[in-house]
């Protein structure tokens, strides 16, 4: 994405120029983390539809599945939660 500048002479140029950006997650101890970290730790649960990962707030996660019931257990699934509480 990028800015256009105000024109000087006639001459537009760009102001700022930005590529793809990712927003940050943070651990419960406020430190940040990349989204990536995330996605990569699913990769074993790679048999979910889909998954949406939420931070609410600064130690309030949302994670909501999609196609876990009956592919994975309950254990699988506390798994997560735990991962998600360190």
């Amino acid at each position: 994405m990028g800015i256009i500048a105000d024109s000087k002479d006639g001459v537009y140029g760009f102001e700022s120029i930005s590529g793809r950006r990712v927003d940050m997650i943070y651990d419960t101890k406020g430190s940040p983390l990349t989204p990536h970290t995330w996605s990569v730790y699913m990769w074993k649960y790679d048999k979910l539809k889909k998954y949406q990962f939420i931070q609410d707030a600064a130690k309030d996660y949302t994670l909501k599945v999609n196609g876990a019931e009956g592919v994975y257990t309950e254990e699988d699934l506390k798994n997560i939660k735990k991962r998600l509480r360190r």
